[in-house]
């Protein structure tokens, strides 16, 4: 989830190197993913990874985690988000970090090694 179209596509780039057969939806806005989330049952099936920015317009990138963290224990699917932010504030860090569901923290731009780097932490990164 990013609102800068170019940050998305070189994202999509990044993580089409490592999973090249997932399919990778991209969302601008915030409250858009969360619906579809809540909606959807193609969330629910497997781990899901989700890069978030944290400055989006309308749902701020930590209010959308706390609506994660809120659904967590409810069948609203297993989000692994990884933080890719232009955001280099160590309080920006720590405090996405407060939260069980980020498993990353990625100062923008994403390159493959910082990412090759958070998806050890992750379930999705097992392969």
């Amino acid at each position: 989830m990013d609102d800068n179209e170019t940050a998305i596509f070189l994202n999509r780039d990044v993580v089409k190197e490592f999973f090249s057969e997932i399919e990778v939806i991209s969302y601008t806005n915030s409250q858009e993913f969360l619906d579809d989330a809540l909606h959807t049952e193609l969330w629910f099936s497997e781990p899901t990874l989700v890069l978030l920015d944290i400055n989006m317009p309308g749902l701020f990138g930590f209010d959308t985690l706390e609506r994660i963290e809120e659904e967590r224990d409810s069948e609203f699917g297993q989000f692994e988000v990884v933080m890719v932010t232009s955001s280099d504030l160590k309080r920006d860090n720590e405090m996405a970090n407060r939260f069980s569901c980020v498993m990353g923290y990625i100062i923008k731009p994403m390159r493959a090694e910082n990412f090759m780097n958070v998806l050890k932490n992750t379930t999705v990164g097992k392969f």
